[in-house]
């Protein structure tokens, strides 16, 4: 049966034919290509934080971090990321929700909560039934701190569960877009507000950014050594020094699009696509895109024998000037794919650009499927040896230590 697609404008569309708790999906991927619209619906959700006096942004994972990161970076304000546990492996709060297991538990990493006063802002990128939100305002729940504001960038309107609307209310819920009735529409997010002073970000040096890399054994990944950017995201200071270092040597290359690497890369992505004022294209492990419309490919990592990588088609035209971004280059493997497929489109890949590269894993000689980096020019401004990462481990596991006692 052909799939029933309706195409509502330019930036969206739905398909009736594939559903997620029942209802169709809606793909907002054009949209991401148009940043001037995407930066002027953030300004009115910035507006609305900053009317109600947030003071961090809670970021919920995946697709959430795009837009946690673009009204953070507008604001100015500490980005924390939140998720289900098993998704976001290394964290170090782990909060349970749900007697029912609903949710198994959400996970925060501690060393970016802060002990005083604070005023959240929850971002997410499509609120269906609204379980997420409702559960990352409980689990927040706090006597110093409080949930002064939530938003989701699209709100199915038809889904929302009637038990959470109360919740929904309190806190002060907004989207930017609406679905109901079968079509999207502009929210009416109130735009009266005061003025917003633009941040003032000062500049970093490497070793700054490199102090604030937290390392760790992963256990859920095989006992490799995981690289932790919390510190970073949660130091506006700090995220926009990293991606000028990312993107300083592509700024005048003409780039036409970023592609963000799911999922530690799309926060990046999305401030550097910001930057460069270039459209936004999101590289995910294909079972997480729901459509069979996707050129996809398969590709190795130090912890995972086989993956496959997708990208919407329709995204990437031919001559198109592309960037790639991630956040760590180790093996070589995830960026080796993503060249490949955006070269399938006809596209020229100006380059990639990983915050980390983990230099002794990618200058192994037995890894035989790492990318090239005398064909494609490749961009890491903290570069880190196994030693460098072994001593920052061992610290990590000292302070800890000291923590416990």
């Amino acid at each position: 049966m052909k799939k029933k697609i309706i195409s509502l404008t330019n930036h969206f569309s739905i398909d009736h034919s594939r559903l997620y708790k029942g209802h169709p999906i809606i793909d907002y991927s054009h949209y991401l290509l148009d940043m001037p619209k995407v930066l002027a619906d953030i300004e009115l959700v910035a507006a609305h934080f900053h009317r109600k006096g947030v003071t961090q942004i809670i970021g919920i994972a995946d697709k959430g971090l795009i837009f946690a990161e673009l009204i953070a970076h507008r604001l100015g304000l500490p980005l924390i990321v939140a998720g289900e546990g098993h998704k976001m492996p290394g964290q170090m709060l782990s909060v349970d929700i749900e007697p029912n297991n609903r949710v198994q538990y959400l996970q925060i990493y501690r060393g970016v909560i802060s002990h005083g006063h604070e005023t959240y802002g929850i971002v997410d990128e499509i609120t269906t039934s609204g379980e997420t939100l409702f559960d990352t305002i409980r689990t927040l729940e706090d006597p110093h701190k409080s949930c002064g504001a939530t938003f989701s960038f699209i709100s199915n309107t038809a889904a929302l569960n009637p038990a959470y609307s109360a919740a929904f209310e309190a806190n002060v819920y907004a989207s930017s877009y609406l679905f109901q009735n079968g079509n999207i529409e502009h929210s009416r997010i109130p735009i009266s507000s005061p003025y917003i002073i633009p941040p003032s970000f000062n500049p970093k040096t490497i070793d700054e950014l490199k102090e604030n890399i937290i390392v760790y054994l992963n256990k859920l990944k095989g006992n490799i050594l995981w690289t932790n950017v919390d510190h970073i995201l949660a130091d506006q200071q700090l995220m926009n020094a990293a991606c000028d270092y990312m993107v300083e040597p592509f700024l005048n290359q003409k780039v036409d699009k970023v592609v963000a690497l799911a999922v530690r890369g799309f926060h990046f992505g999305a401030l550097a696509a910001k930057k460069l004022g270039a459209g936004l294209i999101l590289a995910e492990k294909r079972e997480k895109i729901m459509s069979d419309h996707v050129e996809s490919t398969l590709y190795g990592m130090e912890y995972a024998a086989q993956l496959e990588m997708a990208i919407k088609k329709g995204l990437i035209k031919p001559g198109d000037r592309v960037l790639i971004i991630d956040d760590i280059l180790a093996t070589g493997g995830t960026l080796n794919a993503a060249i490949e497929l955006v070269e399938r489109f006809g596209a020229t890949v100006v380059g990639a650009s990983c915050l980390i590269r983990i230099s002794d894993v990618f200058d192994d000689p037995k890894i035989g499927m790492k990318v090239d980096d005398k064909k494609h020019q490749i961009t890491t401004p903290l570069n880190f040896s196994n030693e460098e990462l072994r001593l920052k481990e061992e610290n990590h596991k000292s302070k800890i230590r000291n923590f416990i006692r």
